[in-house]
């Protein structure tokens, strides 16, 4: 008979927090220092900014200004969950080669939600200035618009030193590696930066994901779509923020059932430090005007 008597909250979301960090791609792409507890949708944590010193001409005498970091509020707007009937749950939640097997798929799924999302919010907090205009990518043009991706940055006066990201889907990169300006991971001699990075043109870390957003047609509701949205810019330019707490993973006796009901929720949320530091390259995929 199915029992919950000695299911851990604390061991299963310990579990889930892990295999979900494991799958993201974005998420390594993001600022994640911040200070606060998540408990709940609605809620707030804070994100510290470090602030800039002025520079002032010297005339023979110094002035001190105080070193001090703003902090941004960062809401948790987003909340996921997912569900589902475990025949028992004191033997399959109880143990983490067990937990890992019957939520692969749920975190999976939250995953792909999330780093959709994160993916979708760069390229909403993209500066006007860093949009590339649509193009049908070859080897040549992407290798030009990683290019011209990287210029732009700079041209935003952003520190060439400073860890910088180019994001494709699986098309776009197989068109990145036929390019002799491609570099893969294995031939890299610094460390790779991110999960889901495959090697470097110039320096942008390219990043390969399935989970971009894609943009239909604006004379249509439905269809094909037309441009595959490609963030890149300053790796930490987008804060998040998300927490699995313990408190939301909870088990339930299965009415009329011999189960158990098992559901968790993933909390989430995320604020773009600096515009300039992001921009977006459109990949033309489908016909129409978007």
């Amino acid at each position: 008979m199915p029992t919950t008597e000695h299911f851990n909250p604390v061991l299963v979301t310990q579990e889930m927090r892990y295999q979900l960090k494991r799958k993201l791609k974005a998420f390594g792409l993001c600022n994640t220092d911040y200070q606060g507890v998540i408990t709940k949708q609605g809620g707030t944590v804070r994100v510290v900014k470090p602030s800039g010193l002025t520079v002032k001409t010297y005339s023979g005498s110094v002035v001190y200004e105080e070193a001090d970091s703003s902090q941004i509020t960062l809401s948790i707007d987003q909340a996921d969950y997912i569900a589902a009937t475990i025949e028992d749950t004191d033997q399959a939640l109880t143990n983490i080669e067990l937990v890992e097997k019957y939520l692969t798929g749920g975190i999976d799924s939250l995953a792909g939600k999330y780093d959709k999302y994160l993916f979708e919010e760069m390229g909403n907090g993209a500066h006007p200035d860093n949009v590339i205009d649509s193009v049908v990518y070859t080897t040549n043009t992407i290798v030009k618009a990683i290019d011209e991706a990287e210029t732009r940055l700079k041209e935003a006066d952003i520190d060439v030193s400073v860890p910088k990201f180019f994001t494709v889907s699986p098309r776009e990169a197989s068109l990145v590696r036929l390019s002799p300006h491609f570099t893969k991971n294995s031939e890299l001699s610094d460390k790779v930066l991110v999960t889901g990075q495959i090697g470097k043109v110039f320096n942008m870390a390219i990043v390969e994901s399935n989970n971009l957003k894609t943009e239909v047609a604006s004379d249509i509701t439905t269809g094909d779509p037309v441009n595959r949205y490609l963030p890149y810019g300053v790796i930490g330019a987008l804060s998040t923020a998300s927490a699995i707490p313990h408190k939301a993973t909870e088990t339930l006796r299965a009415q009329g059932a011999f189960a158990d009901y098992f559901r968790a929720l993933h909390y989430y949320g995320s604020k773009v430090f600096e515009s300039k530091m992001l921009g977006v390259a459109k990949s033309r995929i489908g016909t129409g005007t978007a």
